[in-house]
């Protein structure tokens, strides 16, 4: 939050700055150290591939296919935690900031997906729930857009006018 805090203010608020943004200049500009600058970088970068490589669908099939899996993974991993949790030994204080750690990597992930589809209320929505509504919530979320996409109606495809001569 802090070095988001930062970006921001340096005025890095649009994904097109964040993706023309070198390490030299997130450091310049924001003060962040240099290795967590390079990993925002390679990070952006890889982003731009993952979006260079997807063909564009407009049900947008890959993305929720994406935000399933990671729902799946953020499943397992507020299992682990609450296990985790239940117990104070040195072990499961470790595996319990070890999953804290995970879940909110893994919410991360899910947030990007979902703003790729424009579903900034949804991210805002599950910023305010605990994990295992987080979770509930994105399963209704993918239930309720495998509906809208199902019973979507496929266009026609264009069929050329014809003129007066009959061509």
């Amino acid at each position: 939050k802090v070095t988001i805090d930062k970006l921001y203010a340096a005025g890095l608020t649009t994904l097109e700055t964040m993706l023309l943004a070198t390490v030299d200049d997130l450091v310049a500009t924001t003060g962040i150290p240099e290795v967590l600058a390079e990993r925002i970088v390679e990070r952006f970068r890889q982003y731009r591939q993952e979006m260079a490589s997807m063909a564009v669908d407009e049900t947008r099939a890959h993305e929720r296919a994406r935000i399933r899996e990671l729902v799946d993974q953020l499943r397992r991993q507020n299992a682990e935690f609450e296990q985790a949790a239940t117990a104070w030994t040195d072990d499961a204080i470790q595996r319990k900031k070890e999953a804290l750690l995970a879940r909110g990597q893994t919410m991360l992930a899910i947030d990007l997906q979902l703003a790729r589809l424009g579903e900034v209320a949804v991210v805002r929505e599950l910023e305010r729930l605990p994990y295992a509504r987080k979770v509930t919530r994105l399963e209704t979320f993918l239930t309720e857009a495998d509906s809208t996409y199902a019973s979507a109606p496929v266009p026609a495809p264009a069929t050329p006018a014809r003129t007066s001569t009959g061509l």
